[in-house]
């Protein structure tokens, strides 16, 4: 039975051991590198390479079989160390190149040093790639929709919006984030010809007054900011304060004809004993006191 396989760090190098009766050789596929020889006081001895050449060639050789070296407490241990790669340098839709840095570190059981490239390569460590192709992907462009009508500021000033979005080429909605800042469109845009004060009126309240009487009508007036033109906006107009004085003011109250007052059967009779008072507290007014009390709010 061969002794346990005792294995030595060799810079990373794959290598052979062949057991033999009384001990293993161990010898790397690296002709420069050193052979060692374990036996079982486990001593580390350099031979020829001839020597192993007529060992290899022996009937009694059992087996051989590729390794990887571990390491040991005392070894030394050469290493490349690499960055992040950096952004793709191309524009979308084009290649372009990543770029890292690398460098060769020297490890020992407890310091690590930063080495020349030769001190990795001269040692069989490949040096890792530090350029490579990417592809930054689709083209994001902006995209706008069409202009608001007009609206007034507070201020005064007359605006048109519009709605502004980052997509891709076949349209998807992006981050604004992936389209170029500095050639976003506007979503606001100032109209050269100021808004105008003007009166806006609401509807009409319903006319209050006694029953087949006279009554009154009125209704809302404010000043507001009006833009001009036919595409001018008036669902949300902004109120101009005072900006309106000196202009016609148009009624804010009229005369009316209030309707018969009736029961639900048509007759126009007092349907409550209280409507002598309802007339003296002039509550004939109120249409629920006016159905109640037809006839007295008549006179």
């Amino acid at each position: 039975m061969a002794d346990p396989i005792i294995t030595y760090q060799n810079y990373g190098v794959p290598s052979h051991i062949v057991n033999l009766e009384d001990k293993q050789i161990v010898f790397p596929e690296d002709d420069d590198s050193d052979i060692i020889i374990v036996n079982e006081d486990y001593n580390r001895n350099s031979i020829e390479q001839n020597t192993v050449q007529n060992l290899k060639e022996l009937d009694d050789i059992e087996s051989t079989t590729t390794v990887r070296f571990h390491e040991a407490p005392d070894a030394n241990e050469y290493v490349w160390m690499t960055t992040e790669w950096s952004p793709c340098n191309a524009p979308c839709g084009q290649v372009g190149h990543e770029v890292r840095g690398a460098v060769c570190q020297h490890k020992t059981h407890n310091s690590t040093t930063t080495v020349e490239t030769e001190e990795c390569i001269s040692r069989g460590a490949k040096p890792p790639s530090v350029l490579r192709e990417c592809h930054t992907g689709e083209c994001a462009t902006w995209r706008t929709a069409p202009w608001s009508p007009v609206r007034c500021l507070a201020s005064g000033a007359a605006v048109s919006r519009r709605r502004v979005e980052c997509t891709s080429e076949n349209g998807t909605v992006l981050s604004d984030g992936s389209c170029d800042s500095s050639s976003r469109p506007e979503k606001i845009r100032r109209e050269e010809t100021r808004c105008k004060p003007s009166w806006t009126v609401g509807a009409w309240s319903r006319c209050v007054g006694q029953c087949g009487g006279r009554g009154r009508q009125h209704r809302l007036l404010r000043c507001v900011w009006a833009a001009g033109g036919a595409r001018a906006h008036r669902a949300r107009q902004a109120g101009a304060g005072a900006a309106c004085e000196g202009m016609r003011r148009p009624a804010v109250s009229r005369a009316c004809a209030v309707h018969t007052c009736t029961t639900r059967d048509g007759v126009c009779r007092d349907s409550s004993r209280f409507c002598e008072n309802v007339r003296a507290m002039n509550m004939c007014a109120l249409r629920p006191y006016k159905e109640q009390c037809c006839k007295t709010c008549q006179h």
